[in-house]
């Protein structure tokens, strides 16, 4: 894997800040405070990721330490590698609030969506652990030599047991100890026997406690009998129609209410006798006008008129008559006046022609005369048949007129009228009485309407205290009220029985609740004494539940501590083993490193059986806290360069050195810049605030890439 470009975008110090950086050796020049160690922990960060540490970690957060100086709210950056035959770019927003990352093909340009564990996988398989204990090594500045050495040796032992520095093997071996001691002394064996003493005496109490409780339910059983007897309508005849004893006398208390509706049933009695007497008295004052007066009368008016428009017509024909008549008698009587003077005139014509002596006139004159004399009397007898007609027709329409007199007296006479002006007022006053009638027709109406209300109430005012007396004095034939109706005797009878019934009932009452006292007495001592047991049930189950609880965790404490034998005497085994597997190979590249970074003065590496790290120096073996701080420094860089190449292959992972020379002298310096220009393959990022390594590298004429971070962009 290699480092190829990184973006330090808002990270620390740093806003848009960019390092490219070569195969081979990379320098990176910077005083104090310039940000070494903020680009070293970006790298970090941009491979595994910054977490926000809480607790008392939090002090010495990462995350909190390298947040931007200047941009808040943006904290990202993107690193380019290749790794994995890949062109890889990271970009990761270390913002709490909007964390994300993302993994880019650069030749492909396609986004990767990779899990955290193929992320490791395309390192490589370096993880977070590995990267802290092989590739990135600082400058130990406050450790002792002693520190140094047992940290190398703890590091040892936990690669050769688990390829991993997770596991701290001399601590584990520490904890099994302390867990054995620990499960030794939990003393499991007394705590199940006084368990066993409390449950015994809890199991006593819990056969205490049934048979209270039995006791209980049967002192329960009479006491509901006896409620069962105070309420139970069943005891007593007279209770049948109830439900309870209760209800009885809810309904024994309801007597005012009926006594209210017995006095109302009183009141409508005399009201409809009341209405009874107003209804005759009006039938007796309608029968004075049932003839129907008013229709005789104006019958009798009407008879009047009819005769008097007849007499009007009679004396109008009459009138007529008598007209016309008279004035055909006068024609007649002045044509008889014409014929009385015709022989007069006949005369003095024959007196003419006798003296003339004319026979032939003398003859017609006679004739003249003669016709003349007989149509006086013609005419004169008709004037007097006609005068006779003339009488005889007044005399009819005086018979008429005079039979239409005495109807008009007899009717008049029939109604008691004087005159026809009396008539019309009696007529009147009939009328008046009618309407009279009318009034009292719908009085009477009126009358017996109310009356029929105030009989379906009295019906049911009856039934209503009819049921009543019915139910409270179990009576089932209704008969026996009908008999003698609902009168006061029979209310008063009821009230007397009423009071007599209440007062049963109080006595039975008093007796009963004089008996549920002695039970609920006893039922409550019985409570009382289960009661102080009721903890026990409850004590009980916790007991034998740890009790349980307790011989598993013997049973499982027992497994445990031949676990815990188990892996002591594994570990130390394996500790044995050492130099069999893992430990040989190591041993080999240390020493060849070591070799080489110590002018060949330390050739020969030695882990013995009990994890101590020897160096072999001269015919003898040196234990590593024998020498100095410089040479130990040295031992270390060597061994972590060593488990790097030994776990992830030779080369295969860049080397990150933070200042790690600064305990070197010059000529240990010089000897471990050779190594990594000459011996050592791969990617190298050093870190330092010195020209020395600049120096010393001019002068061996290895290639670097130097980045200043004073001027570098």
């Amino acid at each position: 894997m290699q480092l190829r470009e990184l973006r330090l975008n808002d990270f620390g110090k740093f806003h848009n800040k960019s390092l490219s950086l070569k195969d081979g050796i990379n320098l990176i020049y910077g005083e104090n405070e310039a940000g070494k160690s903020t680009i070293h922990s970006f790298v970090k960060g941009m491979l595994f990721g910054i977490e926000k540490q809480r607790g008392r970690a939090s002090k010495d957060d990462i995350y909190d330490k390298f947040q931007p100086w200047d941009n808040t709210g943006s904290y990202n950056g993107s690193l380019d590698l290749k790794t994995s035959g890949k062109n890889i770019r990271i970009i990761r927003n270390f913002e709490k609030s909007s964390r994300n990352n993302s993994v880019i093909d650069l030749d492909t340009g396609r986004e990767l969506q990779l899990s955290p564990e193929e992320l490791i996988g395309l390192y490589g398989g370096l993880t977070e652990t590995g990267y802290r204990g092989t590739i990135s090594i600082e400058q130990l500045k406050s450790r002792t030599d002693q520190d140094l050495v047992e940290e190398v040796r703890n590091y040892i032992t936990n690669l050769s047991l688990s390829k991993s520095n997770e596991v701290d093997v001399a601590k584990a071996l520490n904890y099994l100890q302390d867990k054995r001691k620990e499960l030794e002394s939990r003393q499991l064996n007394s705590k199940i026997a006084a368990l066993e003493k409390e449950i015994e005496e809890g199991l006593k109490k819990e056969a205490l406690a049934d048979k209270l409780t039995l006791q209980l339910k049967e002192t329960g059983e009479q006491e509901k009998v006896l409620i069962q007897k105070q309420n139970n309508p069943q005891n007593n005849e007279l209770y049948k129609n109830f439900s309870s004893i209760k209800e009885y006398q809810v309904y024994l208390e309801q007597h005012p209410t009926f006594k209210e509706k017995y006095n109302s049933l009183k009141e409508i009695n005399q009201e409809t006798k009341l209405l009874e007497e107003k209804v005759n008295s009006i039938e007796a004052r309608l029968q004075e006008y049932r003839e129907e007066r008013s229709v005789v009368l104006k019958d009798s008016i009407n008879e009047l008129d009819s005769l008097k428009y007849d007499n009007k017509i009679l004396e109008e024909e009459k009138s007529t008559y008598y007209r016309e008549s008279e004035a055909e008698l006068n024609q007649v009587k002045k044509s008889r006046i014409g014929i009385a003077c015709l022989p007069g005139l006949i005369g003095a014509s024959g007196s003419l022609i006798f003296i003339g002596k004319n026979n032939l006139l003398m003859g017609l004159s006679a004739a003249l005369l003669l016709i003349a004399i007989l149509l006086y009397l013609l005419f004169t007898g008709r004037i007097h048949k006609m005068q006779k007609v003339m009488d005889i027709k007044n005399n009819d329409y005086n018979r008429a007129l005079t039979i239409n007199e005495e109807k008009t007296k007899n009717i008049l006479y029939s109604c008691g009228a004087e005159n026809e002006k009396s008539l019309k007022l009696k007529y009147e006053e009939a009328l008046r009485q009618e309407m009279s009638y009318e009034h009292l027709q719908k009085l009477k109406k009126e009358y017996i309407e109310q009356g029929e209300i105030l009989k379906k109430k009295k019906v049911s005012l009856e039934s209503e205290i009819t049921e009543y007396i019915r139910k409270i004095m179990f009576l089932t034939d209704q008969n026996v009220i009908f008999s003698n109706q609902i009168d006061d005797v029979r209310m008063n009878e009821l009230e007397e029985f009423i009071r007599k019934q209440k007062q049963d009932i109080v006595r039975e009452q008093e007796a009963n609740t004089k008996e549920l006292e002695t039970i609920k007495i006893k039922k409550e001592k019985l409570k009382w004494e289960l009661v102080s047991l009721e903890g026990n049930e409850d004590s009980l189950l916790i007991n034998q539940e740890l009790y349980k609880n307790l011989q598993e965790k013997k049973k499982e404490t027992d497994l445990e501590l031949e676990a815990i034998k188990l892996s002591i005497d594994t570990i130390q085994q394996l500790s044995i083993d050492i130099h069999d597997s893992f430990g040989k190979k190591l041993n080999t590249l240390v020493s060849n490193l070591t070799g080489e970074i110590t002018d060949h003065k330390y050739l020969d590496i030695k882990i013995d059986e009990k994890l101590n790290i020897k160096v072999g120096y001269k015919d003898n073996y040196v234990l590593l806290n024998k020498l100095s701080a410089g040479t130990v420094e040295q031992f270390y860089f060597a061994l972590r360069i060593a488990i790097s190449d030994l776990v992830y292959g030779q080369g295969n992972m860049p080397i990150l050195l933070d200042d790690c020379f600064a305990l070197y002298d010059d000529k240990r310096t010089r000897a471990a810049l050779a190594f990594l220009s000459e011996s050592r393959q791969g990617q190298v990022i050093m870190f330092t605030c010195h020209n020395r390594e600049k120096d010393i590298m001019d002068e061996l004429n290895i290639k670097y890439n130097y980045i200043d971070l004073s001027r570098s962009s």
